[in-house]
């Protein structure tokens, strides 16, 4: 079976366009237009989005969130509001897209329009002052928000209210990790969280439910 495979670089490379198929890696294309592209996701083959750190020939302190077409070319793009964007995941029921910003620990949420190019900002979180978000992801039943959190070495769980372009987050509940865990990746799978760590270079398995919570 043939796939494609999109690698952002968090270099001057950009992002590449990879093919795999029977165990071979082939080189397809790639788009430098910007520097420091990390975190991407894909809404299907014809779109996906990333992340760009910043921009090194702009004064622009924020990052920015690029969509763009299959074949790499820039459909648009929006600012962050929130340094160091390093993780994004697509909301396909609600056609949103949330943004971590490690470098001040916040999240961004953005509204897609129908042609899922960006269409706006529709809600900033700060956390405290030393968050360090990464990983912002949604449940399986898509009611909550799993949010880690390097600075504060907690995994937070937010249940999301959303209609007509208005976005909040209802604090749920928490787990806290040991003292230089540094929570970072997760995997969901139903109501089982598979998350691993940075400092501590651990694997967790954590299950959760509306009722029983972590």
């Amino acid at each position: 079976m043939k796939h494609t495979l999109l690698v952002g670089t968090y270099s001057d490379f950009g992002v590449y366009k990879l093919s795999f198929e029977n165990g071979v890696l082939s080189f397809l294309g790639s788009d430098n237009s910007f520097e420091n592209c990390s975190y991407l996701c894909s809404g299907d083959s014809s779109i996906n989005y990333n992340v760009v750190e910043e921009l090194k020939s702009s004064n622009c302190k924020n990052g920015f969130v690029l969509a763009r077409n299959a074949d790499l070319s820039i459909i648009n793009r929006l600012e962050t509001v929130g340094s160091s964007p390093c993780y994004i995941f697509l909301d396909k029921l609600r056609n949103l897209l949330y943004v971590s910003n490690y470098g001040d620990g916040s999240l961004n949420v953005f509204s897609l329009n129908n042609d899922k190019s960006l269409k706006k900002l529709i809600f900033s979180k700060s956390f405290t002052s030393h968050s360090r978000i990464h990983s912002s992801i949604l449940s399986s039943d898509g009611n909550f928000l799993f949010i880690t959190d390097l600075g504060a070495n907690k995994l937070f769980a937010y249940k999301i209210d959303y209609k007509e372009d208005l976005f909040d987050l209802i604090y749920n509940f928490e787990y806290e990790f040991l003292e230089d865990t540094q929570p970072r990746h997760i995997v969901l799978n139903d109501n089982n969280i598979f998350l691993v760590t940075e400092d501590s270079c651990k694997l967790y398995h954590l299950e959760f439910s509306e009722t029983l919570r972590f």
